[in-house]
């Protein structure tokens, strides 16, 4: 048994069950106030003027802005001239489909949300 001296309570071997239950509620509550502050902190915008990419609906406090230039022509619309991608709500593709107007293959669409 541990004696008092030691620094250790001595009546820990009695209870352990009691203490490591006190240790995993007390955890449990640390890890939900820690959540809860980082899911705070990612909801929350730096001060001043700027845009972001648009993933569907804009944060609030940010306006949408949406611009688009399209059937751009390029010399092929083979993967070679347009790779066609989307970045959340903006796009790179081909103008209808690849190929079906001659010369105007290409569109672009860039949308924002803006402070």
């Amino acid at each position: 048994a541990c004696s008092r001296s030691s620094g250790i309570n001595a009546e820990w071997p009695l209870r352990p069950g009691v203490e490591l239950e006190s240790a995993g509620t007390d955890l449990s509550s640390n890890m939900q106030n820690l959540e809860t502050k980082v899911e705070s902190v990612g909801k929350t915008w730096s001060a001043g003027s700027y845009c972001i990419m648009a993933n569907g609906d804009c944060p609030v406090g940010f306006t949408r802005i949406e611009g688009h230039i399209k059937a751009l022509s390029t010399y092929s619309a083979d993967s070679n001239y347009i790779k066609q991608a989307h970045f959340g709500s903006s796009y790179i593709g081909c103008h209808g489909h690849c190929g079906q107007h001659p010369h105007w293959f290409a569109d672009i669409g860039i949308v924002t949300c803006c402070k």
